[in-house]
């Protein structure tokens, strides 16, 4: 059975989010491209190797590649036409996640420190963040560039807090990928896992405080539970299609 928390007076209300796939329908759009780019190049098994880079840097995105394919093939030649392929599917739109609209407003005016860890490289996020005005609900904003090992390790999120001057045992932080959550849990962040592209597996479910099949389901239980707890029950590796939480 879904788990419902009960009301708690905790007192803390930090959050940050993942960019890419929690608050942008991006990842479809960027597997599309390097998949397109994959087949211009005769890259066999690209998609896989797409799967591996979900939530980490361009740098480290470049050492999966190059396990793949060496050193003979150009990373970063196959990085700028892929980026050409993705430029052209968000010409007209970049779609924003369905409810992330709602819930930033009502962190917002709830009063909540808002911040955003992504692995993309900080040029590109402020872009994204500014074209969809969702910009203005940020008080920090780190990026996969600006420290020194990105996602999985914890440095990006430990930076987040830092700047929201919150104590990472304070802080929600919302992933959709394994490599965010082994992030974000290894920062001492209390993890909210709301899948995208990938099923979770029993290692993100493991590293995961709760899991929500959607960005409405998360805010749901923000708004009835008003001040969240993040003291959870015990652990448990629940259905698939159940809203479900877990300790860490």
């Amino acid at each position: 059975m879904p788990f419902s928390p009960k009301k708690n007076d905790f007192p803390f209300r930090n959050i940050v989010f993942d960019m890419d796939g929690v608050l942008l329908d991006t990842e479809r759009l960027t597997r599309e491209a390097w998949i397109a780019a994959g087949k211009h190049m005769h890259l066999a098994a690209i998609e896989d190797v797409f799967r591996q880079c979900l939530g980490i840097s361009y740098e480290s995105s470049r050492i999966k590649f190059m396990e793949q394919y060496g050193s003979e093939v150009s990373y970063d030649g196959f990085r700028k036409r892929a980026e050409v392929m993705y430029l052209k599917l968000v010409r007209n739109v970049l779609p924003v996640k369905p409810g992330v609209q709602d819930i930033l407003e009502w962190l917002h005016s709830e009063g909540w420190k808002i911040g955003l860890a992504s692995s993309t490289r900080r040029e590109s996020v402020l872009h994204s963040l500014t074209r969809t005005g969702l910009i203005e609900y940020f008080s920090a904003v780190i990026c996969g560039d600006m420290v020194p090992k990105s996602k999985p390790e914890p440095d990006i999120y430990v930076a987040a807090c830092a700047a929201l001057h919150a104590e990472p045992a304070t802080c929600y932080a919302v992933e959709d990928s394994k490599n965010g959550i082994k992030s974000a849990h290894a920062a001492g962040l209390r993890t909210i896992l709301i899948p995208d592209l990938i099923e979770p597996d029993s290692e993100m479910r493991r590293l995961s405080s709760a899991v929500f099949p959607s960005m409405p389901a998360f805010h749901q239980w923000l708004r009835e539970t008003s001040s969240p707890c993040l003291t959870l029950p015990a652990k448990s590796i629940p259905p698939d299609d159940e809203i479900i939480k877990t300790s860490k």
